[in-house]
């Protein structure tokens, strides 16, 4: 386990044309939770499996880095 802080940051979800807004709660480069951004002003903390399913994607053995 890692002695860094965890930290959360704000984004959209670019995956569809809603661009939800999410809470990425990390520490360091491992993504610990993404859920839907309770301030948002359209989702209002609601986000699609799509964009839950991010931290999946991301720590996936399948993805392919440039």
């Amino acid at each position: 386990m890692s002695d860094e802080q965890v930290q959360v940051h704000y984004r959209a979800c670019n995956i569809c044309e809603a661009c939800c807004g999410v809470e990425v709660q990390h520490r360091g480069e491992e993504i610990l939770a993404i859920r839907g951004d309770r301030l948002d002003p359209l989702g209002r903390g609601h986000v699609c499996p799509k964009a839950v399913a991010l931290k999946e994607a991301m720590s996936s053995e399948f993805r392919t880095y440039q």
